[in-house]
């Protein structure tokens, strides 16, 4: 999943002209990936997950994942909260960059160039 904190070139190119960037600095695209299927796995306890369906909107990426008899939902917000739901049961339900673990990565870029930012 990517997500992009400024994806519309028209607002971004408005926001440079209104020099509102300027407030904030250089503005950042954040793309967070995640390994969907160790995560789950490792929330369930186990198991081979098989990702179903995945539906996107403005606001999220939801993805509907089976093992065997269990059913789950992940939903991942363009804000960088997560929610995994399995077999009605709430596993996870925060903030993906701070709590995803090992089973995410995080990179940053430069949304007027495209330039990797590397942070310390």
């Amino acid at each position: 999943m990517q997500s992009d904190l400024i994806d519309e070139p028209e607002l971004l190119a408005s926001l440079i002209k209104d020099g509102a960037l300027d407030l904030v600095g250089e503005p950042i695209v954040c793309r967070v990936e995640v390994d969907l299927k160790g995560w789950v796995k490792e929330l369930a306890g186990g198991g081979e997950w098989e990702v179903l369906d995945e539906q996107e909107d403005d606001l999220a990426t939801t993805f509907t994942m089976h093992n065997g008899h269990s059913n789950a939902e992940v939903t991942l917000y363009q804000t960088g909260h997560a929610m995994v739901d399995i077999d009605g049961a709430a596993l996870f339900n925060g903030n993906l960059a701070e709590q995803g673990g090992r089973w995410t990565q995080l990179t940053y870029f430069n949304a007027l160039n495209g330039e990797r930012i590397t942070l310390n």
